[in-house]
């Protein structure tokens, strides 16, 4: 069941434990109030252990510490269409045009996992799993809660199905909570492209040498 106390800290401060664990229950609601654009659908599990104190919410925002999970099925990351962001990233490296299907700014999944360790109200994550029957999307970066922005790494990889070929791309989300960009991470795609290049020129140095890589 879920619990919130809250006493008062030295002679006035209110302190508040929270000890949350929600089971089955509809996630919406929880997370779309900060974000105009980005918030997650979908039911699942949701347990939150911290502890915060201040007076107001800026000050309890900044004192929040503790952890966070979730475990979330068949919903959808709103706000997010991975598939179109592969698909420019992927006209980028191939210096094609960029996709003809529109941008739905909603991608589904049937998994959706993270945990996240607050500290003074940012939440750190290094598990961010998000994956479908084509697609599969790790990450991790932070949230800063009272200064309501994030900065998030992904890596997303669509998985090999009948007519396609894999690809694996990297995409940065970051910037206010409310209104959050998603673009294809330059710097880290340059780097791949870098590594492929330089797997390529061995494989041919040893085609050159033995006639097979």
């Amino acid at each position: 069941m879920p619990s919130a106390t809250a006493t008062l800290g030295g002679p006035h401060t209110p302190v508040i434990s929270m000890d949350e664990h929600l089971t089955g229950v509809d996630v919406a609601p929880l997370v779309a109030a900060e974000s105009k654009t980005l918030h997650v659908t979908g039911r699942g599990n949701v347990n939150l252990k911290a502890t915060a104190r201040g007076d107001g919410a800026d000050a309890i925002l900044k004192t929040f510490n503790g952890r966070f999970d979730t475990n979330i099925a068949n919903g959808a990351v709103e706000g997010i269409d991975l598939g179109y962001e592969l698909g420019v990233a992927e006209a980028l490296i191939r210096h094609g045009a960029t996709p003809a299907a529109p941008n739905t700014r909603r991608t589904q999944f049937t998994a959706f996992k993270l945990s996240a360790d607050i500290a003074n109200g940012v939440a750190q994550t290094h598990d961010l799993l998000i994956s479908s029957a084509v697609l599969k999307v790790t990450g991790q970066g932070s949230i800063n809660l009272p200064a309501k922005t994030l900065d998030v790494s992904l890596l997303a990889d669509t998985l090999q199905v009948a007519g396609n070929t894999p690809i694996q791309i990297p995409v940065k989300v970051m910037g206010s909570l409310a209104e959050p960009t998603v673009r294809p991470n330059i710097e880290a795609l340059a780097k791949g492209q870098l590594k492929q290049k330089l797997q390529n020129t061995v494989q041919d140095k040893l085609k050159e040498l033995f006639g097979k890589p």
